[in-house]
């Protein structure tokens, strides 16, 4: 029988699935963007699941530099990847393990 209870691991995702995947622990958490990319690709392909448990609603940013015009550049390519359906192919094929979630749409914020 497990043990309940969470140890903290500062480990990176990639190497908390290696500490799943020979049985270290039970489990792994950090959002499903990382656990899906991870486990879609070697050695773990098809190897894990998502529990389907959203234990938080963390949003995602994009840092750029003051000034320029980055932001622009990136709401405008993020905008057409919307309206073509290229940003929904992109999750499909690079997130296979969310197929069955609503694919997350990037949305300005009042700081961007």
């Amino acid at each position: 029988m497990p043990t309940l209870g969470a140890r903290p691991c500062a480990r990176a995702p990639i190497r908390r699935l290696a500490d799943l995947d020979s049985g270290t622990v039970d489990a792994v958490t950090t959002d499903n963007a990382l656990l899906a990319g991870y486990a879609a690709h070697d050695p773990y392909e098809g190897r894990f699941k998502l529990a389907g448990v959203d234990a938080s609603d963390e949003p995602y940013g994009i840092g750029v530099p003051e000034g320029g015009d980055a932001k622009g550049t990136i709401r405008r390519a993020l905008q057409k990847m919307i309206d073509d359906g290229s940003w929904e192919r992109a999750v499909e094929r690079n997130l296979p393990l969310l197929k069955d979630t609503t694919p997350p749409v990037p949305r300005a914020t009042a700081g961007g």
